[in-house]
């Protein structure tokens, strides 16, 4: 079932993947590790897409390219996403590496203007 999930997701000509870090017991340590739940989804509903919103989730122990493409591995279509470069590695203009097109996320370009007004403030003195 969560294999067809997958599927049906990859299958739309929009997602969205992001990953999040989560505590993994870490036996034999007596504490815990980092894991993460990587997330692909979809949910066209906005853009008068019929299609019922789904997600697929996939547990990784890193955030390396390798876990990347075990979730969107053969992805075709528009990738939104984080600016990490594991996401990066999908894609290529020239096709040689991926057909995904990636479409990064607002949020993480507003941090880029907040930076750089708080770091260039002295020059409005």
């Amino acid at each position: 079932m969560v294999r067809r999930l997958r599927e049906i997701v990859l299958a739309s000509a929009r997602v969205f993947a992001d990953e999040t870090v989560v505590p993994v017991l870490d036996p034999g340590r007596s504490r815990t590790k980092h894991g993460y739940f990587w997330a692909v989804a979809r949910d066209d509903r906005p853009w008068g897409g019929t299609d019922p919103p789904a997600v697929a989730y996939r547990y990784a122990p890193g955030r390396g390219t390798e876990h990347t493409r075990a979730l969107l591995g053969g992805y075709r279509g528009i990738l939104q996403c984080g600016g990490y470069a594991a996401y990066k590695s999908l894609a290529d203009p020239a096709g040689a590496r991926g057909p995904c097109v990636l479409a990064f996320c607002w949020s993480h370009v507003r941090r880029g203007f907040y930076d750089l007004a708080r770091t260039a403030a002295w020059l409005c003195y």
